[in-house]
């Protein structure tokens, strides 16, 4: 059923064109997801900053709802791999058990919503408002998360229905799928909502329930028709093993939601402004920042394969010309931020109080986007080698400690100014940690090549 497998190739490419080659089919897909957030993002702020504000304190909980998908596709694509046989009773299993999983959460935040907006200050805005306003602004928000909450079962199906095409060796229908499922989404968005409807947040809340059931509907249906896959035919065997390690890769994918839920709530204590521009900065920050992220689904694989080959060398150079090229394409973008950044901004927020904390946002944090990018490649580099729990320690403390820290205490003293320099300070510490990690890692490797050399500590996990 399966293509035949053409790995072998990431042993023998040059580095440049290993790159290339395992990254440009993701590209489209993940740059046109991004392009959608930053849509719907600017669609709401086009309304007004009332509405922009109210769906700033409903991004974190979307986002740890985005996080959830992956972290289940990543786990399924985990399980799936090792099962060289009898992968369609498999593939079912995982269906089966990922929805009961995902019905699971998806009550508990639809119960949990409100002590999750009281926890970010929603309560405490709502109650600057007027009575009427407080009326309209808690019914959107409420609406649209409640639209979100029961489409993530689908939301989860579309994330695995992709990542089983790729274990499939179906990498371009895997690609194309979520390619279309994101057009699709902006078609919807563009056409079927009015930008001055009174119950906006509501009505993208919609496009988001209906888009994502009718692409996970098909999704199934093809599989299922493809393959012919078995209903009565179940195999739990294969997801409860290697419990810990499945742990520590959803922790991981839970870890930067949850760290912007951190900075919501605490930025939101000290001017609710800063949630409105939340909204716009970090949807923004991830279509700057899209070619890190298409690298960190494509080149652990690479990496990975070429690292369990022996192949130290390969692996140096090809982290030296990932590095590069993040370092390169994000100072090319920082200067463009100079001279299109008002424009940018103009067409995001036009006229919105907010333009001005996200003007010197992009002024200052966009030149250390080489040392998010880094920090966004290197965790799932350390899964591919087999250091999953030094993975999920970096991304604790860069995002769960220092940041937060560095963001509270930057507002507590400095105000937008001590904010931005506490981001900015962050990813810097975070990218001198990685090169100085990476450095120890290859001098060890260095000296297991050498003959007649002993080394306490191998590079693999213990």
């Amino acid at each position: 059923m399966m293509e035949k497998n053409r790995t072998h190739w990431y042993l023998t490419q040059s580095t440049g064109q290993l790159i290339y080659n395992s990254s440009w089919l993701l590209f489209p897909a993940i740059f046109v997801l991004f392009i959608y957030d930053v849509v719907e993002t600017s669609l709401i702020a086009s309304h007004s900053e009332l509405y922009l504000t109210a769906f700033g304190y409903a991004v974190p909980l979307t986002t740890l709802l985005s996080a959830i998908a992956i972290a289940i596709a990543v786990r399924s694509n985990a399980v799936l791999v090792k099962q060289p046989t009898a992968f369609k009773q498999h593939i079912v299993t995982l269906v089966i058990f990922s929805v009961f999983v995902s019905a699971m959460l998806g009550g508990v935040l639809l119960i949990a919503k409100s002590l999750y907006l009281d926890f970010l200050g929603f309560e405490s805005y709502l109650s600057s408002l007027n009575a009427l306003e407080q009326a309209h602004i808690s019914h959107n928000v409420n609406e649209y998360l409640g639209f979100k909450l029961t489409s993530l079962i689908a939301l989860v199906i579309v994330w695995q229905i992709s990542s089983v095409l790729r274990v499939l060796g179906f990498c371009k229908l895997s690609a194309l799928y979520l390619l279309t499922w994101a057009l699709t989404k902006i078609a919807a968005l563009w056409f079927g909502v009015q930008q001055n409807s009174l119950y906006l947040l509501a009505d993208i809340g919609q496009v988001h329930f209906f888009v994502d059931w009718i692409y996970a509907l098909i999704g199934l249906v093809g599989m299922f028709v493809s393959y012919k896959l078995p209903l009565l035919k179940l195999d739990f065997s294969g997801i409860f093993k290697d419990k810990r390690t499945a742990i520590v890769l959803i922790l991981q994918q839970l870890i930067p939601a949850i760290s912007l839920t951190l900075i919501t709530a605490i930025a939101s204590r000290f001017d609710s402004g800063y949630v409105g521009a939340f909204a716009i900065l970090f949807r923004m920050e991830t279509l700057l920042l899209v070619l890190p992220m298409v690298f960190t689904a494509s080149i652990p694989a690479v990496l990975g394969i070429n690292y369990w080959a022996g192949k130290m060398s390969r692996c140096r150079s090809l982290l030296l010309t990932v590095v590069s090229v993040v370092v390169v394409l994000q100072s090319v973008i920082s200067l463009s931020l100079v001279f299109f950044k008002e424009p940018i901004i103009s067409l995001l927020c036009a006229d919105c109080s907010q333009a001005k904390i996200i003007s010197q946002y992009f002024s200052y944090v966009s030149w250390v986007y080489f040392a998010l990018g880094c920090a966004l490649i290197y965790p799932s580099c350390l899964n591919a080698i087999g250091r999953s729990t030094q993975a999920l320690a970096f991304l604790f403390y860069h995002r769960l400690v220092v940041v937060p820290i560095c963001t509270f205490f930057g507002l507590m003293f400095w105000q937008t100014s001590g904010f931005i320099g506490a981001i900015v300070i962050a990813h810097l510490v975070a990218f001198l940690f990685i090169g100085l990690s990476v450095r120890r890692a290859f001098g060890l490797e260095r000296q297991l090549e050498q003959p007649h050399t002993k080394v306490a500590q191998p590079l693999t996990e213990s």
